[in-house]
Order: C-alpha cells, then structure tokens, then sequence
C-alpha cells in the first residue's frame, strides 16, 4: 500500500503540514506542537477527522510561530560608546 504524502495542498488554499512534518522540520516535540493547537495559537490550523483518528493540518505559512527560542536568560545589553575617546559625560551633574 503506497503512502499518501502529508503535504496537503487544497486547490483553493495553502500547503497544509501535519503535526510530524512541523515536528521535522523545527525540531520540536509533536506533543509541544498538539499543546499549541489544542490551545488554538496557531491560526489557520484545522482538525480533520480521518476514519482512524482526527490530526491536525497546519498551513505551511504558519510555520514562522514555531521559531525555538534559546534557553536561558537574554544577553546583557551592551553599554553604549562615545564617538570622542577621552570624553566622559557625568549623568546627573549640573
């Protein structure tokens, strides 16, 4: 029996992605990605019953939502530089 491709394309619509290729392609755990759509923070998404079990269709364009974000806390901000060396500004002196 050959495999249908995952790739949903409606002849009116975008590409449609199901739960494993997003997991493929970003790395992320297809449970985090249920999480997100069961919470309905993906637009566009779709549930579609399938006689085995429902799974979800995502448009490909949707894909940008699931960026991995890097753990830990941010950067510092780095302190900003004159343009003249040897000047100093005193905040606060008057």
């Amino acid at each position: 029996m050959a495999q249908e491709p995952t790739d949903k394309t409606d002849n009116a619509g975008p590409p449609m992605l199901t739960v494993q290729d997003i997991a493929d392609r970003t790395g992320l755990a297809p449970s985090g990605i249920r999480k997100r759509l069961k919470e309905g923070k993906i637009p566009g998404a779709i549930l579609e019953q399938t006689p085995m079990w429902p799974r979800w269709l995502v448009p490909e364009s949707a894909l940008v939502l699931f960026v991995r974000r890097p753990v830990g806390r941010p950067p510092k901000p780095k302190p900003l530089v004159k343009d003249e060396p040897g000047e100093t500004e005193v905040v606060g002196a008057g």
